[in-house]
């Protein structure tokens, strides 16, 4: 059993999830106004670049086929927002 006087979720009062909404908007920052590939899971990004096109060429330069992956644009204000 867990003491709750160390539990971080209960002396801060968030959950799990916006623990690891947060760690994912950090992590997405350095991406922020990019394309981005990601592997069909959404667990990795694969490839980046300032368009599509770019991102998409990336991919094949890394020998993975962009039909097999997950195209996201990474809007800037969405995760800025987001850290706050």
């Amino acid at each position: 059993m867990s003491n709750p006087q160390n539990d971080v979720r209960a002396n801060s009062g968030q959950s799990e999830v916006d623990v690891s909404q947060c760690l994912r908007a950090e992590l997405l920052l350095k991406y922020a106004g990019q394309y981005v590939g990601c592997n069909l899971d959404g667990a990795r990004i694969l490839a980046s670049g300032i368009d599509e096109v770019a991102m998409e060429q990336r991919l094949v330069e890394l020998g993975i086929d962009p039909s097999q992956v997950v195209g996201e644009y990474i809007l800037p204000s969405e995760i800025t927002s987001f850290l706050g």
